[in-house]
């Protein structure tokens, strides 16, 4: 380029050229690209300190003229003037400026004024390019400078008419437009720029994304504004600034800076003028602060400093912070992009990019060269941050603090609205509120957070939301590739208390693409990042507690999912905060001297059998099949105590409504009532007669009276304050469950043959039945009232849900949905909800709207039996728990669950031998069979299928088959040898509750099971039917067994006696009775046929019995010893009929001599009760299993061990010596599971 050099600036000639490509309409970068210039050769021409070449020269003139800018008739004479004015050395070519006036003065294609390179696009630019042209002046009042093209405006109308009224009626001096990038603020100034043109006497637009110095930038204001005052301007950036506002007040005058964050200090989020531009402060305040008639308009993505003190809704400093475009806005501009897709794609995609325009314009582009124009296609894709979109928010991000882009990622990782005080909890290093608060107005300011739906709280724009994760997962991969932990230390990957659904997005989303990038891309193996994350670990253990983070948590969890389990690790003296360590195996490693903080650990709790929770919505308790009761806080469902009664196993439970006394029935027999806040034992209720079972337990609302259900057709009442029996009810039928109105005086119970009565209880006399509710045609065993007590449901094993009127007792409603049996009810408090749980093959709770009669949702997660369900006070969560041993916290409204407790409770339960004596099949606690290799050398094979407690398992005595009985007296039938399910034996009628006991026949080809009303049901189970079943017997039989002949088998009733069959055609053959009431249970025949012995008895001492089969004479009655022995619980002949073995409740087993009754040997066998005993078929060892978890093989002649049979626990040996931060509770839990505190096991 021709470079003269000349003192003093040429303004008249560089007005020439201001005037020339205003008139056209071309900003600076327009026109510098179609001449082929750089922009800032078109500044310096335009500032007169420089002069274009003769072709670019002739250029320009070419396109002057054939866009008119030059006076009709008078073309030439303009442009000799021009050519003259540029000082060129060469004169001009008359032949070539004759050539072009013979020309049409047509505008060229690519430069139409309706074409995008031309931003001379509405009426308002049309008028003020006429008033150019029509001007003779030499100083041009319209300055576009690089003010941006806009062939369509899009949305955006209030906020324009906003701005007019700010602008054109209020007068405003400064008015900023604030968001994030390309929300839309430059075409929108740009509009109203356009809009109001002809309201202001001169516009002049300028663009500070190059940091244009503020004293270059006055100079191109005079240059408009007066470009004679360039060469008397006053010395010093005070002074012009004066001058400038001279003319403001003198001419109406209309400024517009463009990307003023340009000139902001980046990282800091104060809004601050960069150092070296603090002159641009000074000119904003002076604006501000100076009455003038002039307005500056500024677009920036944050608030200047300098200006907020001046702000106010009726100040005339103004700031307008930009939100997301309309979803009708964002559609037109999809439809001119010519993307194609249907309402709902269109409005996904526009939700994606959260309504930014010019994401949609970038993404738009995309769509149609690579997807074919179709929105689906794109959107099945999945990714929405790519190139340029990712490039627009890095510029944002670049410019935040360290404390604001920590939010960012914060507010990824919990990926839902967060209150200030959640915000405050998570923070490794505290800062004080204030900043914390400055921090979040900043960020809202740049329009990167948003409000969310819950005061209070905040969240991220969508897009915003999977920039922030993949910036945080690309940092993450960068921080362990290069060896220096930043952000893991300070942000939590995985929160152990998250929501569940949350905590599970926090895995698929953060977790697996670090890992995948870790091996994938930077080809690191399995191996080689185990290395790595164990020098992590040494380098953090020498670091102090707040150092350290969540550093040590982090690697743990990418451990966790490259291994899948956390065995054989050093984590000694390390801070585990916030970790997940629930149902994952971490045998061996080393806890030793670490910290741990709101971790979460796998459970004991087990199968749950009952469930209540306390009025006030703070405690859950429930008991389970071990016979414990353990009681979590509800927030967060963090385990507060547990302890064990006495002993007998709880089967239900009920909290008083003051929340003090905790109600406890007892399986054999009896109600203890203890004091909830220390757990101590306060006494029993006694009834008149010594009870069985106990089903359910219930205060009254107002805590006054207790009502269960005792023995097998009846309910009593007591008073608590005296411990009185008020009342006794007979059923007709056998009373799964009783419920109380909350009026206090209504009482319901439900039968096994679908009834439902409604009982008046009241202050003195009798009982009344007041109504008898039919309709369900199986048992009822769940029952919830509506608050208000007008309404009653009930569950029943049809698989419906019934809605009755209380003071009718007609049926209003029948809710169907359940594909299996109903178990459970709960009501919410506000009356709107009920919730319904399933059994068995259908474990699935459904969410009914009472009002419409709908069901709302179906919830999803347990595997088991739902065994309780309760709604929190508010109504807004519900928890349930199951057989499955899980307890989980769902979100009513949502459907979804916050938050799961898992269980590990593997306890042995019944076991059997095959019949080779290589082998022990052994039911557990988790509803799991596993076939035990007593040599050791195989694994163990879990059998698959099961659903419920599976009280008792059998192997055939032909070694072909397994079955195991489930709590639902249904009998699962497996191949022995392959381990595969073979068939499913339903009992032909089934009690709501109890288990009964069931044999093979000495062939191997029938099973025989009890039943609650038919006797004993004996099944082919080659031919997979029943063969013969005791049609209404009058009892329920308990216990059965085969005699050696397999012709006899004997049953235990409920009414005392021992009853024997023939097996081929179940003719009842004989009965053995009992003067007293007693209650038989594990009912066995001697090896040689000969005797027939039983434990029965009441349940607080038990007996052992025998009988001669021959003559029916009992020949033994044996008592445990006081101080030698517990209560009998299980039985097993040596091998003869002269000796029997029994396993007791406090876990010791005993020899007893049938003749004389004298106990031979007394064994410390286990230490907790012994829950079942079974001799080898070769009848030389025998085998125990107890509560402890413990499976253990003994010489059945010594009583020596010979072997301990068991599964790793997933916490063995897992060291947890000096471990800080939990509670004893939660230490004995870990114990429980394996762990052992200084070199000593539990």
């Amino acid at each position: 380029m021709y470079h003269p050099a000349y003192p003093d600036r040429d303004y008249t000639f560089g007005q020439m050229i201001l005037r020339l490509r205003t008139a056209i309409g071309l900003t600076q970068t327009t026109l510098a690209e179609y001449l082929g210039v750089t922009r800032r050769a078109i500044i310096k021409w335009e500032d007169g300190s420089n002069y274009p070449t003769p072709p670019h020269l002739k250029k320009l003139i070419e396109l002057a003229y054939k866009n008119q800018v030059f006076q009709i008739g008078n073309e030439g004479e303009e442009i000799r003037t021009l050519w003259r004015g540029s000082r060129q050395k060469n004169l001009l070519d008359e032949v070539w400026l004759h050539k072009l006036l013979a020309s049409p003065a047509l505008p060229p294609p690519e430069f139409r004024p309706d074409k995008q390179t031309s931003n001379i696009k509405d009426s308002h630019q049309i008028q003020a390019l006429s008033q150019l042209k029509e001007s003779g002046s030499s100083s041009s009042p319209f300055d576009w400078g690089e003010a941006q093209a806009i062939p369509a405006f899009y949305g955006r109308e209030g906020e324009l008419n906003l701005l007019t009224g700010w602008l054109r009626d209020e007068g405003c001096r400064v008015v900023s437009l604030l968001g994030m990038g390309g929300i839309g603020k430059s075409a929108l100034a740009v509009t109203l720029m356009h809009k109001l043109s002809n309201e202001f006497d001169v516009v002049i637009w300028r663009s500070l994304r190059d940091g244009e110095k503020c004293e270059d930038l006055l100079d191109g204001f005079f240059q408009v504004l007066d470009p004679q005052l360039l060469d008397r301007a006053a010395p010093g950036l005070e002074r012009r600034t004066g001058q400038l506002l001279e003319h403001m007040r003198n001419r109406r005058v209309l400024l517009v800076l463009d990307n003023l964050e340009s000139l902001l200090v980046e990282g800091e989020g104060t809004g601050k003028i960069r150092p070296g531009y603090e002159g641009y402060g000074q000119l904003l305040r002076r604006i501000a602060e100076t009455s003038h008639q002039s307005c500056l308009l500024l677009t920036s993505r944050e608030k200047p400093a300098d200006l907020i003190s001046f702000e106010g809704n009726r100040s005339p400093v103004r700031a307008l912070q930009l939100g997301r475009l309309s979803v009708g806005a964002c559609e037109q501009l999809l439809a001119d992009k010519e993307v194609k897709g249907t309402s709902t794609e269109k409005v996904r995609l526009v939700e994606a990019y959260t309504g930014n325009p010019l994401a949609l314009k970038i993404v738009s582009q995309t769509i149609v060269e690579v997807f074919d124009s179709e929105i689906a296609l794109f959107l099945e894709q999945g990714e929405v941050i790519f190139g340029e979109i990712r490039e627009l928010l890095d510029q944002q991000i670049l410019r935040l603090t360290n404390l604001e882009q920590s939010i960012l990622l914060w507010l990824a990782i919990m990926r839902e609205p967060v209150t200030f005080e959640e915000l405050v909890a998570v923070l490794v290093r505290p800062v004080s509120r204030a900043t914390l608060i400055e921090a979040l107005g900043a960020l809202r300011r740049r329009s990167l957070i948003e409000r969310g739906q819950k005061a209070g709280s905040f969240t991220l724009q969508s897009v915003v939301l999977e920039y922030a994760t993949l910036r945080l997962v690309n940092e993450a991969v960068t921080e362990i590739q290069q060896g220096k932990l930043v952000r893991l230390l300070e942000h939590n990957l995985v929160q152990a208390r998250a929501k569940d659904y949350i905590r599970q997005s926090q895995e698929r989303l953060l977790v697996a693409p670090i890992l995948a990038n870790l091996q994938a891309i930077l080809g690191f193996g399995r191996p080689s990042l185990l290395d790595r994350f164990n020098v992590f670990f040494d380098e953090l253990r020498t670091l102090d507690e707040t150092a350290q983070g969540y550093g040590p948590a982090n690697l743990v969890t990418l451990v966790r999912w490259l291994k899948r389990d956390l065995r054989d690790l050093d984590l000694s003296r390390l801070v585990l905060r916030d970790a997940y360590l629930q149902g994952v195996h971490i045998q061996d490693t080393n806890l030793s001297e670490a910290t741990v903080r709101d971790c979460i650990f796998t459970e004991t709790f087990g199968s749950i059998l009952s469930m209540t929770l306390s009025s006030n919505g703070e405690y859950l308790v429930a008991t389970n099949f071990a016979g414990e009761i353990c009681v979590w806080k509800t927030v967060n469902l963090t385990l507060h105590r547990f302890w064990k009664p006495n002993n007998f196993r709880p089967n239900r439970l009920v909290l008083s409504p003051d929340n003090r006394i905790l109600a406890v029935g007892l399986e054999q027999a009896g109600i203890e009532l203890w004091d909830f806040n220390s757990a101590t034992f306060l006494g029993t209720l006694d009834s008149r007669q010594n009870d069985p079972v106990m089903y359910e337990v219930a205060f009254a609302p107002d805590g006054k009276k207790l009502a269960a259900v005792t023995g097998i057709h009846i309910f009593r009442i007591w008073e608590m304050a005296t411990g009185r029996e008020l009342h006794i009810l007979l059923h007709q039928e056998e009373i799964p469950v009783l419920m109380w109105s909350p009026v206090g005086t209504l009482l319901a119970t439900g039968d096994i043959r679908g009834t439902i009565r409604l009982w008046e209880i009241p202050e003195t006399g009798p009982a009344i039945c007041v109504h008898a509710l039919t309709g369900h045609s199986r048992e009822v065993v769940g029952l919830a009232f509506a608050p208000d007590g007008l309404t009653l449901a009930s569950a029943s094993w049809d698989g419906t849900v019934k809605l009755w009127d209380v003071a009718t007792g007609q049926l209003q409603q029948t809710l169907t949905g359940h594909k299996d049996r109903v178990s459970r009810l709960a009501w919410s408090p506000d009356g709107r909800t009920l919730a319904s749980g399933g059994r068995n093959s259908d474990p699935v709770i459904w969410l009914w709207d009472v009002e419409r009669a709908s069901y709302r949702a179906v919830l999803l997660g347990h595997s088991g039996v739902i065994r309780g369900l309760a709604f929190t006070p508010d109504s807004a969560n519900l928890i349930s728990c199951g057989s499955d041993g899980t307890v989980r916290l769902w979100d009513v409204t949502s459907g979804q669950s916050i938050r799961v407790l898992e269980s590990y409770r593997s306890n042995p339960y019944a076991m059997e031998w095959s019949p080779d004596n290589s082998r022990l099949v052994c039911s557990a606690t988790d509803l799991t069979i596993a076939i035990y290799d007593v040599s050791g050398i195989q694994p163990p094979l879990m059998l698959e299928g099961n659903y419920a407690q599976i009280p008792a398992v059998r192997w055939s005595l032909d070694g072909r088959w397994i079955a195991a009985s489930e709590r639902n007296n249904s009998i699962r039938v497996w191949n022995a040898r392959t381990g595969e399910f073979y068939y499913l034996f339903e009992p032909p009628y089934r009690s709501a509750y109890d288990s009964y006991d069931f044999k093979w026949s000495p062939d191997g080809r029938f099973l025989a099971g009890g039943t609650g009303n038919n006797g004993v049901v004996v099944w082919d189970v080659q031919q997979r039917r029943q063969r013969w079943v005791a049609h209404s017997f009058p009892v329920e039989i308990f216990s059965v067994d085969w005699h050696p002949d397999g012709i006899q088998l004997a049953g235990s009733g409920a009414d005392s006696c021992i009853y024997i069959w023939d097996a081929r055609d179940g003719t009842l053959l004989r009965h053995l009775s009992h003067e007293f009431n007693i209650f038989y249970y594990n009912l066995f025949w001697s090896p040689d046929g000969k005797r027939l012995g039983a434990i029965g008895g009441e349940p607080s001492d038990p007996k052992i019995l025998v009988w001669d089969n021959q003559t029916l004479e009992q020949v033994a009655c044996i008592s445990g010893q006081a101080g030698q022995t517990g209560l009998f619980q299980v039985m097993c002949w040596d091998g003869g009929e002269e000796i029997i073995i029994a396993g007791d409740n406090t876990g010791k087993i005993s020899w007893w001599d049938v003749q004389t009754g004298m106990c031979l040997r007394v064994c410390e066998a286990h230490t907790q009760l012994i829950s079942s005993l079974v001799r080898s078929p070769d009848g030389t060892r025998l085998a125990s299993c107890g509560n402890d978890g413990k499976i253990k093989i003994w010489d059945i002649k010594s009583g020596e061990l010979l072997q301990i049979v068991r599964r790793d626990h997933p916490y063995e040996r897992l060291n947890i010596t000096g471990i800080k931060g939990l509670t004893e509770a939660q230490k004995a839990n870990l114990r429980t599971l394996g762990a052992v505190e200084n070199g000593l096991p539990a």
